[in-house]
């Protein structure tokens, strides 16, 4: 109903957000895709969706129908899939149920379906338990899967949980891992945008920056500046092509 309204209002961009999407539905006989599926029967309008934060063990188990309605022009390809760690005892530890092997699968059904999806993953460094061993092993997972961005936090140990009883690991520690897996994240960001030089792109011009140059976003939710000399509507679709990047920022002329 929200979304009906809303889009009756001209409102062009609209994001489905939880701690995690992946699991919608699962209490009234439904699922994410089935959602998704209900709000593209509106395709003679213009509009994208985004869909966020979801978990490998819920994403696993409805995968492929979620590739299948995510080939809609009007969804994203965007995934926000939180591995956590890459170490298979700390995610045990963790209590989380599921393996990096899963995650592996995961991206690989991704960019087999859509090469350009923009995929996203969440750390935790410094766990109780994460050895260096362990921190080898999530690196291991990283370099392997390559996600466009890394959200990494430092554990913080939570009052009257299991992990606040366990040995904590040293703060300078924390930030040392945290330190290099930033600097691992704007590396693989760096390849990916290399990878879309000189490719065409349809983007959702969502505003104007300044005199002649565009904000929108890819079909893969990258951001885009575009420089046009021809005026452009907010909310329409442009067909751009990219030329060059700045850190996260894609450059685009009109194609």
């Amino acid at each position: 109903r929200k979304f009906l309204d809303a889009l009756s209002r001209d409102a062009f961009q609209f994001w489905l957000t939880a701690q995690d999407t992946g699991v919608y539905g699962w209490d009234i006989c439904t699922n994410l895709p089935q959602l998704l599926k209900s709000l593209l029967s509106h395709q003679n309008r213009i509009y994208r969706i985004r869909v966020g934060m979801m978990n490998p063990k819920a994403t696993v188990k409805i995968l492929d129908d979620l590739l299948n309605v995510y080939s809609s022009p009007c969804i994203f390809k965007f995934f926000h899939i939180p591995v956590q760690s890459g170490d298979p005892t700390v995610l045990n530890l963790m209590n989380r149920g599921y393996s990096p092997d899963i995650f592996i699968k995961i991206v690989d059904k991704i960019r087999s379906a859509f090469p350009y999806a923009s995929i996203v993953t969440d750390i935790i460094v410094g766990f109780p338990g994460e050895d260096e061993e362990a921190f080898n092993n999530t690196v291991k997972l990283l370099n392997l899967t390559k996600p466009h961005k890394i959200n990494i936090s430092k554990f913080t140990p939570r009052p009257y949980t299991p992990a606040a009883k366990m040995k904590q690991i040293p703060s300078k520690l924390k930030k040392e891992r945290s330190k290099f897996l930033s600097l691992l994240s704007k590396k693989f960001s760096e390849e990916h945008n290399k990878k879309l030089l000189n490719k065409e792109f349809q983007c959702l011009i969502t505003e104007q920056v300044s005199p002649g140059v565009y904000k929108g976003r890819a079909e893969n939710f990258a951001p885009v500046y575009i420089h046009s000399f021809t005026p452009l509507s907010i909310g329409v679709i442009a067909r751009v092509k990219i030329t060059n990047y700045i850190q996260a920022r894609l450059i685009a002329h009109l194609n």
